[in-house]
This record gives C-alpha cells, sequence and structure tokens, in this order.
C-alpha cells in the first residue's frame, strides 16, 4: 500500500518533533539546566507541553489516515 504525499509529511513531521521532544525531555532532566533562571526554565517546560499536544495531535490524525477515515 503507498502513503499519501500528506501522510508522507506528517508522518515525517511528527517523527521530527518526537526527536526534538525526547531531547527536550532529557535536557530537562539533566543537570544542565542548573546554568538557567528560572523564567528560562518555565519557558522550556512549556514549550515542551506544547510541543507534546502538537505531537498528540499528529499521532491521532496519522491514526486517523492509517484507519481509513481521512
Amino acid at each position: 500500500m503507498s502513503v499519501e504525499p500528506y501522510a508522507e509529511r506528517l508522518i515525517k513531521e511528527r517523527d521530527e518533533l518526537k526527536l526534538k521532544t525526547d531531547k527536550l525531555t532529557v535536557f530537562l532532566d539533566s543537570d544542565k539546566i542548573k546554568n538557567f533562571n528560572e523564567e528560562d526554565l518555565k519557558m522550556l517546560r512549556t514549550q515542551l507541553i506544547y510541543m507534546s499536544s502538537y505531537l498528540m495531535i499528529l499521532n491521532l490524525r496519522i491514526g486517523r489516515y492509517e484507519e481509513g477515515r481521512v
């Protein structure tokens, strides 16, 4: 079964975002954050929340495509 071009883009975007989300999570759990002020850390944590939400939406859209509901 061939994948539609828009689905390929969704999957690529999801995979790239997952990698970035994973890296940010590891960073926020590391000792490296000691060098950041609280305001910057708050923004990074907020960024992670929004990135995770976007990742969830991409996964839902991909799931709908895979189930043939698109």
